[in-house]
């Protein structure tokens, strides 16, 4: 008779790699995110940082970008515990060049650099880690640098599991930096050209679509007569000699006609 007999069955379901992977998409939209919402390369650099130490650790933790015309590796973002932030080099044959030459990531702990270094392949460059990951960051197959994490102490704290979490939100970086790169450059260059029209001794007239002055430059003021002030929102006709003006506008009202729709 077995009607005191308990019996239970049970079930457990790992749900780790559903949790990883949970974290892992969160950590890719966070970056893209970043990319259109953060101040410039260096905001978006923490951002970066913050998002990786979301689903690693990340203490030690720094970008190296490669720049090609100069042949320098240049760190714009570099956070670590021993090592100060170094100064742009010639690539070398520390790890991150190794990353970058190769464009393989890299889990190195003190058995792989061992023997990265007894074949000639790498040489120290600061301070040793018990483990480091590095991995490239590529952008249409060309890569551009990379991103390294690295632990002082715990000779276990990356694995395979953080190598393939690493490379998997490498590629969403490497497009958020040239995107962020390519949004700098245009600004830079938009801040030349407009240091470049208010030193010009040109008079620099802009106009809209309906021929309103929304830039007039301090030589348009000089050659003109018009302060700024009075120039912006006026109609163009303004600066046109009174003997031409009648010509001109009916060629800017024939303009706007053919324009029809197309405004």
């Amino acid at each position: 008779d077995d009607h005191d007999l308990r019996r239970m069955i049970g079930m457990k379901q790992d749900i780790h790699d559903r949790k990883q992977a949970e974290l892992l998409q969160n950590a890719v939209y966070r970056i893209s995110l970043a990319a259109d919402t953060a101040a410039g390369l260096d905001g978006l650099y923490r951002s970066v940082h913050g998002i990786i130490g979301t689903v690693m650790p990340a203490g030690n933790f720094y970008i190296a970008l490669f720049d090609e015309a100069e042949n320098l590796i240049r760190f714009p973002y570099f956070v670590d515990e021993i090592d100060p932030p170094p100064p742009p080099v010639k690539p070398g044959k520390g790890l991150t060049e190794y990353v970058i030459r190769t464009s393989r990531a890299l889990l190195c702990d003190e058995a792989a650099d061992r023997d990265l270094r007894g074949r000639g392949e790498v040489d120290l460059v600061g301070a040793p880690s018990a483990i480091w990951l590095g991995v490239p960051l590529i952008v249409d197959g060309l890569t551009i640098g990379a991103m390294v994490v690295q632990h002082y102490e715990n000779p276990k704290a990356y694995g395979p599991a953080e190598l393939r979490m690493f490379e998997f939100v490498s590629s969403q970086v490497a497009r958020s930096i040239e995107h962020k790169r390519a949004e700098d450059a245009l600004r830079k260059n938009q801040q030349r050209l407009s240091l470049h029209i208010e030193q010009t001794p040109l008079a620099v007239i802009e106009w809209d679509t309906d021929f309103r002055v929304h830039k007039w430059n301090d030589s348009a003021e000089r050659i003109f007569g018009y302060p700024a002030a009075e120039a912006l929102g006026k109609h163009a006709s303004f600066i046109v000699p009174e003997r031409y003006r009648e010509h001109v506008e009916g060629v800017w009202a024939e303009l706007k006609a053919n324009r029809g729709g197309k405004r």
